[in-house]
């Protein structure tokens, strides 16, 4: 691996455990590296200048409400199914997608969000420009225990067998995010452990020398907490190998498009609002 990876919440005992993926820590890294944390009793918005959105029709339909040109569909294994489930008041009450539930079993149901470029042009690639994604989500009880379902990841695009790739997980209960480019990775997570049932919307945004973990807590007694945690780095341009790399919600999906049936990382849980916002 090339360039740098800058280890955020190091200290908190951030590994690679938990997930299939593994990023190890380069020699050339910092031996003391720098996190930055803040809490507020303020939450953070649904972005309007998306350059993907998912939304879901009165149908039950997923629907795009970016800019970009994309399809989206379902990637499915072993008949897994989505529902459409009602959303969280406290975050918006937009319609949530119910994702299959972990089950101990080596041929279980998975289902995936599969959101793809329209066209050749790939809209979804940040290059060297800021970038912030995330989603609202609530996670089960029960979510990982098992070779192939061992991971949360809400959002991602890439693999780490791609030499770019920027996703959020929720494994083991802590939000994470991971961004790699051409300079190297950063990755940060929260301190924060959430609670299964809860409400929580979170955002990992990469600027040009750091990536910001935002976790918004909606607690049932209807407080609302937001709590930043930085991690400084550059990871440089990111540019997939080819245009029909997907953008998954829900899991991780190969660059066919197709699940990962050794270790597809299904979220289990609900989720809503998905989002990859671009500065352009």
């Amino acid at each position: 691996m090339t360039g740098r990876l800058h280890w955020a919440a190091l200290l908190l005992g951030l590994t690679a455990t938990g997930c299939s993926e593994s990023v190890y820590l380069d020699s050339e890294g910092p031996s003391s590296p720098t996190t930055s944390s803040s809490r507020t009793p303020t939450a953070t918005g649904i972005p309007k200048n998306a350059t993907f959105l998912l939304r879901i029709g009165p149908d039950g339909s997923l629907e795009q409400a970016g800019s970009a040109g994309v399809t989206i569909d379902t990637a499915r294994l072993h008949d897994g199914a989505l529902r459409t489930v009602k959303g969280s008041p406290e975050a918006g009450a937009s319609p949530a997608i119910d994702f299959p539930g972990f089950v101990r079993t080596e041929y279980y149901p998975r289902a995936i969000i599969r959101v793809v470029n329209a066209g050749t042009r790939d809209q979804l690639n940040p290059g060297t420009a800021d970038f912030r994604f995330g989603a609202d989500f609530v996670i089960d009880k029960e979510s990982s225990g098992a070779a192939a379902d061992n991971g949360d990841n809400l959002v991602q695009r890439g693999l780490s067998s791609d030499p770019v790739m920027f996703k959020v997980e929720i494994d083991r209960d802590r939000p994470s995010c991971l961004v790699r480019g051409a300079e190297g990775v950063v990755a940060v997570r929260s301190a924060d452990f959430i609670q299964p049932g809860w409400w929580y919307r979170v955002e990992c945004h990469r600027t040009e020398d750091a990536v910001t973990l935002t976790l918004t807590e909606f607690a049932p007694d209807g407080s609302v907490t937001t709590t930043e945690t930085t991690a400084p780095g550059r990871t440089g341009a990111i540019v997939m190998p080819e245009a029909g790399v997907p953008l998954s919600v829900g899991g991780k999906l190969a660059r066919n498009g197709g699940p990962i049936e050794s270790a597809t990382d299904q979220f289990n849980g609900r989720a809503a609002n998905a989002y990859l916002v671009i500065a352009r």
